[in-house]
């Protein structure tokens, strides 16, 4: 299976930050695409307990939701919710690698001469057909 990293792409266009009486801006940032369910699970696992609040809508899984209080601390949470989005590529990465294995490994035991396939292997080979 291929993974392509995802990234923060840039500011969700419909939805841009903006300046209101209530203290605190709410931002939207769009990722590069939409993410597989694992890494999702593992995105909110990363950002249960931050503060402001941060989390993807699985209704539209491409836009990160948070907010900050101050539009000076914008650059510095972009770059903690970059470093979150990292960690989940890089367990993502981890997991396909590790089921990966376990496929080889699998289809290793079938073909090997003692497994499953092994023995129907050599049952088919024993066939007669004259």
């Amino acid at each position: 299976m291929s993974f392509s990293e995802i990234t923060i792409a840039g500011m969700d266009e419909s939805r841009p930050p903006m300046v209101r009486k209530e203290p605190y801006i709410d931002l939207y940032f769009r990722l590069s695409e939409e993410p597989p369910s694992v890494w999702l699970n593992e995105f909110d696992r990363l950002v249960a307990r931050m503060n402001p609040t941060v989390r993807i809508n699985k209704l539209q899984g491409d836009i990160i939701e948070t907010y900050v209080r101050d539009m000076v601390e914008i650059p510095a949470w972009l770059e903690v919710l970059k470093a979150k989005v990292a960690a989940c590529n890089q367990h993502y990465t981890e997991q396909l690698r590790q089921e990966q294995l376990a496929e080889a490994a699998r289809v290793d035991r079938l073909r090997g001469e003692e497994g499953p396939q092994g023995k129907l292997n050599k049952i088919i080979a024993s066939l007669r057909f004259d």
